[in-house]
């Protein structure tokens, strides 16, 4: 059997975050962890990553009454209004947030 092998510490973990994101914002970023305050140091350090790219920043968190999924997926699938390129960010995706994660089946949907 493989032995597992450990994660870096959140500190290095921000610290390689923050230098691979001078290379620029890639298409996919997920934030996951314990410590809420290293998922909102990360967070923000996308964020001043693509708002020195000019994107235009659009966020949904799935814990607001007012969330709206055909609004997500307009964001992740239109065209920005007053920049080249769109930064959709997604709080709270989890199941345990609502009853349903974004991502789980209905029926025969």
């Amino acid at each position: 059997m493989a032995a597992r092998t450990r994660e870096p510490d959140p500190p290095t973990q921000l610290r390689g975050l923050e230098s691979s994101l001078k290379k620029g914002l890639p298409r996919g970023l997920v934030l996951r962890g314990e410590e809420p305050y290293f998922r909102a140091r990360g967070l923000d350090l996308a964020l001043e990553c693509a708002r020195t790219a000019g994107l235009e920043v659009c966020r949904h968190d799935l814990a607001d009454p007012e969330f709206s999924l055909p609004a997500l997926l307009d964001d992740l699938g239109g065209s920005p209004m007053f920049a080249s390129a769109r930064c959709v960010v997604i709080r709270n995706a989890d199941a345990s947030v609502r009853r349903k994660s974004l991502l789980a089946k209905e029926g025969r949907k």
